[in-house]
Parts: structure tokens; sequence; C-alpha cells
């Protein structure tokens, strides 16, 4: 199996004051632009939207990929490890909140994966979302955390749920919050194979842009680069306000 990945990563203001986004490309942190990398496993991607109505929530992105970046990789190959190391940003960021006297402060969502040779692990926490295109079709690995998500759970019939979900800002989970249930996580053993595409995007693009729409980008004969482009151009077709991440990888050759 290949041990390369292409990705591109790319993270605008869209329509707002204040850029809340922070993408993870393996060891580096971008705040805006478009960046493009070849990155070798085992390495990480990431995303955080900071919590729109939380005043740092640029500063709580920032803080919990800096301490990611810091990480050595290799000691978060299993959930455990992942799980006790979210645990521990989440702390250290409450504890950065109290030492400044900003309580709930500092809040965000964070979607990621970590690529091995025989694995990968993914998690998320909030509305930020992980895809795996494979063979044509778009599967959304990761949960969202918000209240509709949360009311289909339990069984409550929703009319129109898509739509609901795409317009549902109210999140259930954060990092930066007191007394919320821990991120999702999750392991794939042995399931990652040539051509897998990732996708990784705060709620600026699926918000907007339908699962339909992205599967039908990411399936044309474009550069990666391109598919971002599309995709980013497309959210603002639809009149996107949001601070918008998207990073797309793909396991080479």
């Amino acid at each position: 199996m290949s041990t390369r990945i292409k990705v591109v990563g790319f993270v605008d203001i869209g329509g707002r004051e204040k850029n809340d986004d922070r993408i993870l490309l393996h060891k580096s942190v971008y705040d805006v632009g478009i960046h493009e990398a070849i990155l070798e496993m085992p390495c990480s991607l990431a995303v955080c939207d900071g919590v729109g109505g939380a005043p740092r929530g640029d500063s709580a992105a920032e803080f919990v990929l800096n301490k990611i970046k810091e990480k050595d990789i290799a000691d978060l190959n299993d959930e455990k490890q992942m799980s006790d190391f979210l645990s521990e940003i989440n702390m250290k960021l409450l504890l950065e909140q109290d030492s400044n006297y900003m309580v709930n402060a500092m809040k965000t969502t964070i979607v990621g994966i970590n690529f091995f040779l025989d694995r990968v692990i993914y998690y998320n926490s909030g509305d930020s979302r992980l895809y795996r295109y494979r063979n044509n079709i778009l599967r959304k690995l990761s949960e969202d955390h918000n209240i509709t998500q949360e009311m289909l759970d339990k069984g409550i019939y929703i009319e129109n749920y898509e739509i609901e979900l795409m317009n549902c800002n109210r999140i259930t989970r954060c990092l930066g919050a007191v007394n919320v249930l821990p991120p999702y996580i999750h392991k794939i053993n042995n399931n990652v194979y040539i051509k897998d595409i990732y996708l990784l995007c705060s709620d600026g693009l699926w918000s907007v842009v339908t699962d339909a729409e992205i599967e039908e980008i990411l399936g044309k004969a474009l550069s990666l680069k391109e598919k971002v482009q599309k995709l980013y151009y497309l959210a603002k077709e639809k009149k996107n306000q949001d601070n918008i991440s998207i990073i797309i990888a793909e396991i080479e050759d």
C-alpha cells in the first residue's frame, strides 16, 4: 500500500468579520489561503471551527490544533490514546480560559484523522465533518453533534430532516465546554486504499452544499486544488456567509 497522501487545504473568512476556522496539515496550522502538501504516513489532518457564540473561538481553534501539531502522532494510534489526548487538550483549554478570566470564551468544534500504514483513527466533536469518497460513493464518517441529529438518534420524526440538519447550528458537543459528552472516536484497521479521497470541512461548506453535490465534484476528473475551488465557489454561489474550511486528501499510487 502507498505511504503517501496528496493534500490540499483551504481556509476563508467568508462573509464574517472574523475568521474562527483553522486547519492542520500534519505539522502546519493555517488560518487563511490555499495550501498543498505531499505527506508521508503517519500523518494527521484536522479542522477546527471556533464556536461563533464564544468571543475567542479563533484562539480556541488555534490552541487545539497547535497542541495536536506538537504531539508525536505515533502516540495517537488507537482510540484510547486519542480519547485521553483530546481530554487532556480540553482540560488545558478550560484552564487557559480560567487563567485569563474568559469562562466560556474559548470553544471550538474539531474533526480530524490520523493516517497509519495499517489503520486510520478519526474523531470529531461538534458539527465539522469527515467524508470518504471511494468507488464513486461518498460516505459521511463523522457524527453530527447538534440538536437535530440528537432528535433523529432518539427516533423523533423530523420532516425534511436533511434541510433541518443543514440549517441547524445548535451544537451539543465541542472542546472548551464543561460537562459535555466526549468526542466521537473511531478506528478502521487495514481499510485505506489507493485513490481513496477524504474530505474534512467546517459547516461553512456542508450547511449550503449537499452531500450529492460534494459527491459529484469529488468524482470529477480534476486536480485536488480544482475540486477544493469548485466546492468553495459553489458554497459562495449558494450565499454562504460563514467561515469555510476544506481539506481534501487522496491516497497516492
